[in-house]
């Protein structure tokens, strides 16, 4: 029995043996694998060799490194993390420290590659703990300090390039220029974040600055990109928006003064844009029902077969602003409908830029020929496409400034065409009464000032004849009847009783009266009267400097006279007789001092004179 079990045990030490044998071999096998890896000259090579290692020796730990370390470098980083992995749980046990760092760190890496950042940092907080070398330890703290920055942790990526700093290593340019790097990214990061709550509060101007600066700084910064175009989009929603807003108010202005045509325009303009605002389609046809009331069809026809050749010619602009007047006039003249969006059609497949061009050349020629209308319909197309385009908005107001000019003017023209009408027929009642109206629409205008004073100096003068005419002694002696005696009693009611009040107690009357005589200087004693008791009276200066330039005077009065008028709201002929009298010009700019000067010597001397009367 006992040397059965010998020959048991010694089988078992045979088998062992064999077994240790056949490790051995295939571990040397395995290390032959791995230094053919290490020599291998291409990555495929290398890949294929220690596999094989791996194969015959499953917990070669330098061999998972290294086929991790290779398909690493080939940017393969799934198959890098499962090799260096395959490292770290093959042998526990066996593993140095210095293999935990090497394996960690690379790993750790890798795992950044696969945008893995919390499990990458993980790994190299491992390798950092286990790092005691300085150069060591400052390359892991440089990748921990890349990595939070990747992942936003700004003041933590800078905390950790300062502890890698202060180890001075080979690695200290690199640090300082990466805490320079994540302190601007952090700048940028409250910029993006700052922007955003500019988005977030609609406050989308603020928002498009700060994040155009971020996009300036860093073009791929998380999602600048696409919040700077979303808040340009809602900028733009918001000011279309106030613009319609502000079109329609406009809109309801003109429609309440009566002005069709421009509430018309208005309503059109946010038609085109958005037909279904508010009550823009009925309001539009409210517009147009008024102006059809208020305009007839005169010219229309003409303006239409102007529209027709411009159509014709494909001049599209000219069409297009003769077929709008038809069109406020009567949308369904005809066929304006089809030619008008014809027109449209045609205009809208050119270049902006050429449409642009030719509503301000057409505007142009039109504001050249006198049509300010039509130059101000072209204008405003313009504008409504691009109202910085050239000098148009200088151009538009200088056309409505015109027709504004021309409408009053031709009002003045016309009246004092009337006025003059009535004075070279000698009717001075309604002379004076048109020229008086004109005098308050525009003082100064033309020489109705002088026309003025002459009707009702000739009326003044037509009255006296007529009452002398109608109470002279053989007119009287013929009209025997008692309603005969009537007549002239009313005539002498009417006509010298007023005249004796105006000569009599009118200051004014009494100066016409002798200036129609010819007594110049008994009128200008009214006047010096006058200005005797109130000098500061100096409406009155013009009118005794017209009286003394009818004597023909030059005395220190005189002058001193011509000098406060030429202060004062005078014709410009009269200012040009004072100013060649007194041999100087004095403007408005001539100090309060002097002309008070003036009043006072030229009240001691209308005292002297009045003594001298005396």
């Amino acid at each position: 029995m006992q040397r059965k079990w010998e020959s048991v045990f010694k089988i078992f030490i045979l088998l062992a043996i064999i077994c240790n044998i056949n490790t051995a071999y295939a571990q040397g096998d395995a290390t032959s694998w791995f230094n053919k890896g290490a020599k291998a000259s291409t990555p495929q090579e290398k890949i294929i060799c220690y596999t094989r290692a791996i194969e015959l020796n499953p917990k070669f730990l330098e061999a998972y490194y290294n086929l991790g370390y290779v398909y690493k470098s080939l940017d393969d980083y799934t198959n890098a993390e499962k090799a260096f992995r395959e490292a770290l749980r093959r042998d526990p046990d066996k593993l140095s420290n210095d293999d935990l760092l090497r394996i960690s760190y690379e790993l750790g890496i890798t795992l950044k590659k696969l945008n893995r950042l919390s499990e990458a940092l993980e790994m190299l907080t491992i390798a950092k703990d286990l790092a005691v070398k300085a150069e060591i330890r400052a390359a892991v703290l440089y990748e921990i300090g890349k990595l939070k920055v990747s992942m936003g942790n700004f003041d933590e990526a800078v905390a950790e390039f300062n502890e890698g700093l202060q180890l001075r290593s080979s690695k200290q340019d690199a640090f300082q220029s990466a805490i320079l790097t994540a302190n601007a990214l952090k700048n940028v990061e409250n910029q993006y974040a700052q922007g955003i709550a500019y988005f977030e509060n609609a406050q989308y101007d603020k928002a498009i600055e700060v994040l155009t600066q971020v996009i300036d700084k860093n073009p791929n910064y998380k999602d600048a990109s696409q919040r700077l175009v979303r808040a340009q989009g809602l900028k733009n929603q918001r000011a279309q928006s106030e613009t319609l807003e502000r079109t329609y108010a406009r809109g309801i202005g003109y429609l309440q003064n009566n002005d069709w045509k421009n509430a018309i325009l208005a309503f059109t303009q946010i038609n085109q844009s958005n037909p279904d605002y508010k009550d823009v389609p009925i309001k539009l046809e409210e517009a147009k029902a008024k102006l059809d009331q208020s305009l007839v069809a005169e010219g229309y026809e003409k303006l239409y077969t102007n529209g027709v050749a411009a159509y014709n010619a494909k001049d599209w602009v000219k069409a297009i602003v003769a077929f709008e007047k038809v069109w406020e006039w009567n949308p369904n003249y005809q066929n304006i409908r089809r030619m008008y969006a014809d027109a449209q059609t045609q205009l809208n497949q050119e270049e902006q830029s050429i449409v642009k061009l030719r509503y301000y050349d057409q505007g142009k020629t039109d504001l050249v020929g006198g049509d300010l209308e039509a130059a101000i319909s072209s204008f405003e197309q313009v504008v409504r496409l691009d109202a910085n385009f050239r000098d148009v908005q200088k151009l538009l107001n200088q056309a409505k400034n015109e027709l504004q000019s021309e409408t009053e003017t031709n009002q003045l023209d016309k009246l004092y065409a009337e006025g003059k009408n009535h004075f070279d027929n000698g009717d001075w009642l309604k002379a004076i009464i048109v020229f008086e109206k004109l005098q308050q629409l525009k003082p100064g205008y033309r020489d109705v000032t002088e026309k003025l004073l002459f009707a009702q100096s000739n009326s003044v003068t037509q009255n006296e004849t007529d009452v002398a005419t109608d109470v002279s002694p053989a007119k009287v002696e013929t009209q025997n009847s008692s309603g005969n005696f009537f007549s002239v009693g009313v005539i002498i009611f009417l006509f010298i009783i007023p005249l004796g009040i105006i000569f009599f107690i009118v200051p004014s009357g009494r100066v016409k009266l002798f200036l129609l005589q010819g007594k110049y200087q008994k009128a200008a004693q009214i006047y010096e009267s006058l200005l005797l008791k109130n000098p500061h009276k100096v409406k009155l200066y013009p009118e005794l400097a017209q009286i003394y330039l009818m004597q023909n005077r030059k005395d220190d009065t005189a002058l001193k006279v011509y000098g406060i008028s030429l202060q004062q709201n005078i014709t410009m002929k009269l200012k040009e007789k004072l100013i060649e009298l007194t041999d100087r010009k004095i403007t408005s700019s001539t100090k309060h001092s002097e002309i008070n000067s003036l009043e006072e010597q030229l009240k001691m001397e209308l005292e002297n004179l009045k003594n001298k009367t005396i």
